[in-house]
């Protein structure tokens, strides 16, 4: 039924005051989300943006050596996260904290080489984008096979007590099939490669 025309000395209920407040709290709850969606967005773009221009400023300044001093600098900075994880440890006697300081100290020279190989695949990929194809597979073959080197060793850290069997397995294959899940990598990925090129022509 269409509503009557409100006369003009006729005076607001309080009933309809609280629809007239309801309906513009939900506007502009609305306006007030979907603005928030799009700073929010805006926000995440300039973010990968400006890193993107810090990355390449890097590599454009320093040239071949850049990578090779990130590398530097990101295991000093790693050094200095041991140092201060230690230091937190004094007063919480943690050994899940003295688990993983010792993991990175063992391995520190491992970490200086995985800095070194992806500050120099970016390198590469954006110096020779044109033929970088070549080894991408083989690139990103190493890339996985390195997060699942160290997804063995938390599967490791997590599994002490209470152990399971399951995620003992897990880790043992994983320790174990390094090499052959790389090549079925490297192998896999030279497939995709060679697919997607011929799907161009």
């Amino acid at each position: 039924m269409a509503r009557k025309p409100r006369r003009r000395n006729e005076a607001v209920t309080d009933e309809e005051w609280r629809n007239w407040w309801e309906k513009f709290g939900k506007r502009m709850g609305k306006r007030g989300r979907d603005f928030g969606e799009e700073i929010c967005e805006i926000c995440e773009k300039c973010g990968k943006h400006m890193e993107r221009k810090a990355k390449w400023w890097w590599l454009d300044t320093f040239g071949f050596v850049g990578p090779f001093i990130g590398s530097v600098f990101g295991v000093i900075f790693l050094a200095f996260g041991i140092f201060i994880l230690n230091l937190v440890n004094l007063a919480l006697g943690s050994p899940l904290i003295s688990a993983i300081s010792n993991f990175l100290f063992s391995n520190i020279y491992l970490f200086f080489a995985i800095f070194l190989f992806s500050n120099y695949k970016n390198y590469f990929s954006r110096k020779h984008h044109e033929i970088f194809w070549v080894v991408s597979p083989v690139t990103t073959g190493i890339s996985i096979i390195i997060s699942l080197w160290i997804f063995s060793w938390v599967i490791n850290l997590v599994n002490t007590v209470p152990k399971s069997e399951a995620l003992a397995s897990v880790s043992g294959f994983l320790s174990t099939s390094l090499f052959p899940l790389l090549v079925a990598f490297i192998v896999l990925g030279y497939v995709i490669v060679i697919i997607r090129r011929m799907m161009r022509v």
